[in-house]
């Protein structure tokens, strides 16, 4: 199974070496520009800001999950309250920010309080260079969710590879509507009848 993810790029919110920046070539006619890093790298060049990526979902947010605001796409919190968040927020599912990847969560109530460590999936660098081959433009992404079989649910688990990265999938265009699916259907159920005419027709001849 598959869960659909927004992706959204943010500004790192310290000096810190990432894979990816963004530089300023308006001065040379080139406007912004992505660029990738193979090696962590420094912005310290003063037309490049270092930046993060984020997938985000409309999940119900709980206890412990980071969480994107819903408007501007600038403030990242996390939600140590109890219930469920309300407000315009995503949930964070996935990230190249290190700072989400390994967080000490308080678990329990009254004098059985203690700390787990709950880290958010990582981003692979392999879909930080697509994202720069495609100059920003990936909007969307399908994530795999963990495959139990066909009795029991997926349960919205993501599926991670060994190194913690997320399984990503491309989202394909949709190339057709409700109703022209529907015909498209018709189409080949009415073929089938033909063609199922045509063989009995053949073989058991009246």
């Amino acid at each position: 199974m598959l869960k659909k993810a927004q992706v959204h790029a943010l500004p790192s919110q310290k000096r810190e070496a990432t894979h990816l920046s963004m530089r300023d070539m308006t001065s040379w006619g080139g406007g912004l520009k992505w660029q990738y890093w193979s090696s962590p790298a420094y912005a310290h060049h003063l037309h490049h800001t270092n930046y993060h990526l984020y997938f985000t979902t409309d999940e119900e947010i709980k206890k412990g999950d980071w969480i994107l605001d819903h408007e501007e796409f600038k403030t990242i919190n996390h939600y140590t309250k109890e219930g469920i968040a309300r407000g315009k927020w995503y949930k964070i599912v996935a990230t190249t920010n290190p700072d989400l990847w390994d967080k000490d969560t308080p678990i329990g109530s009254g004098g059985n309080i203690f700390s787990r460590k709950i880290g958010i999936p990582k981003i692979g660098t392999d879909f930080i260079e697509a994202f720069v081959r495609e100059q920003g433009n990936i909007k969307e992404v399908n994530l795999e969710l963990l495959d139990h079989g066909p009795i029991i649910p997926s349960m919205g688990v993501l599926k991670l590879r060994s190194n913690g990265t997320v399984v990503i999938h491309p989202v394909k265009e949709r190339m057709w509507n409700d109703e022209q699916v529907i015909e498209i259907l018709q189409m080949y159920e009415d073929a089938q009848k033909s063609l199922a005419r045509e063989w009995f027709n053949k073989n058991f001849p009246q």
